[in-house]
């Protein structure tokens, strides 16, 4: 009975943990212990981990994360290239005559017309390039001078398009020596509004002019086709020699009298122009005849100088019209003071053209087009009122002279 209860007592104390059940494990001398406890194990390798981690120096650390991200800068702009060229990125490139060049991703746009037009529906192209002396007439180290023609640009543009904005007051530097300009524009297609921009960028040194527009997709904004275009701006590549420029005297140095002396140029490269109904005058043959879209008178002929700087129209009423030269005139005057900033305004008569048309004359200085013009209403021969502008941004110019070759038939202008 004592055996019994010694045994169960034993057997007891193994179930309860009090005593182990195998306190002294059995061992062959010589031969490595194999724990195959996973606790066991586990307890030894989170004490080395601790055990590195406590003697890891905070600095060390620091460079193998720097260490780290400068490998995947590093792979990235290798592998960026490759990667888009694995996507079917391409150059393409815009050129005339070897005159200039233009880079662009031919992968985001795609010719249509005479269009670059993107997945967007946002579209550009490249209006016109040209190399002109006309550049050498302003001063581009001189912001009044780089304004200036600004403002005959703007005042150019609102004669095609609905409406222009400037929001630049000066050009900006796109590289050194070569300026841009945009303008923004909105103009009606149907019930449809189109919006875009233009840009003017000038080379000075090159007599250089490259203007591009802009049309903006549904489904992009102002900014975001205004960074594309200034990317592919900046590819501008000019192919042409610069040019040597010479320095004009004062003229004041060589003869006192500038209006004569102009004249006497003037006369020697004119061309006539005018029709029947019109009348004819003389001006420079490198002044191009345009169509002024906003003009509420489509029955008028409109001539514009080489420079942008002068404009002259001619336009006749019909020979029943019920009004008077003046009050045609005053209404003249009425129109523009409510389409325009007037700062100036006289109106005075004299006589004009070859055969001494008595006219009435209106001097008006437009603040919004920075800009003089006269005009001058009048009666000929034809029992018809005629209606004579011409307008620049200086009136002191001999241009506003042109009005005394005016003549009614071709076979008179002398």
């Amino acid at each position: 009975m004592n055996n019994n209860n010694n045994i169960s007592a034993d057997w007891n104390n193994v179930v309860s943990n009090n005593i182990p059940a195998n306190s002294m494990p059995v061992t062959t001398p010589n031969v490595p212990i194999n724990n195959n406890n996973p606790y066991v194990n586990n307890m030894k390798t989170k004490k080395k981990f601790k055990a590195v981690k406590k003697g890891m120096d905070p600095m060390k650390i620091a460079f193998i994360v720097i260490g780290v991200l400068m490998a995947l800068t590093c792979a990235f702009l290798l592998l960026f290239p490759l990667f888009n060229k694995k996507k079917g990125y391409k150059e393409g490139i815009i050129q005339a005559n070897n005159f200039y060049s233009l880079k662009y991703n031919a992968n985001e746009w795609q010719k249509n017309n005479n269009y670059l037009v993107n997945s967007k529906n946002s579209k550009f192209k490249v209006d016109n390039v040209t190399q002109t002396k006309a550049i050498e007439a302003y001063n581009f180290a001189k912001k009044d001078s780089r304004t200036e023609l600004l403002y005959r640009l703007k005042s150019e543009y609102k004669r095609t398009i609905t409406n222009v904005v400037m929001p630049d007051s000066d050009f900006k530097l796109l590289r050194s020596g070569v300026y841009l300009a945009t303008f923004e524009y909105s103009t009606s297609n149907g019930s449809k509004t189109i919006k875009g921009k233009k840009y003017v960028v000038i080379a000075p040194d090159y007599n250089f002019m490259l203007t591009l527009t802009s049309i903006v997709g549904d489904k992009e904004t102002y900014k975001e086709v205004d960074n594309e275009m200034l990317k592919i701006l900046k590819t501008l590549n000019i192919l042409v020699k610069r040019v040597e420029k010479t320095t004009n005297k004062n003229p004041t140095e060589t003869n006192t009298n500038k209006p004569q002396t102009d004249k006497v140029v003037e006369q020697k490269n004119y061309q006539i122009i005018g029709s029947v109904n019109y009348g004819y005058m003389k001006v420079p043959t490198n002044w191009k005849r345009f169509v002024d879209k906003n003009s509420t008178n489509t029955n008028n002929m409109q001539y514009i100088s080489h420079d942008l700087r002068y404009v002259v129209t001619m336009t006749a009423l019909s020979k029943n019209a019920n009004i008077t030269p003046l009050d045609y005139l005053k209404s003249i005057e009425e129109k523009y003071k409510k389409s325009n900033v007037v700062q100036y305004a006289k109106m005075t008569r004299e006589r004009v053209g070859i055969k001494k048309y008595e006219t009435y004359r209106l001097d008006m200085y437009l603040e919004d087009d920075k800009v003089w013009m006269s005009v001058w209403v009048f009666r000929a021969e034809d029992d018809r009122i005629h209606f004579v502008s011409i307008e620049g941004s200086n009136n002191n110019s001999t241009v506003f002279n042109y009005i005394n070759t005016y003549v009614l038939n071709r076979n008179d202008i002398k």
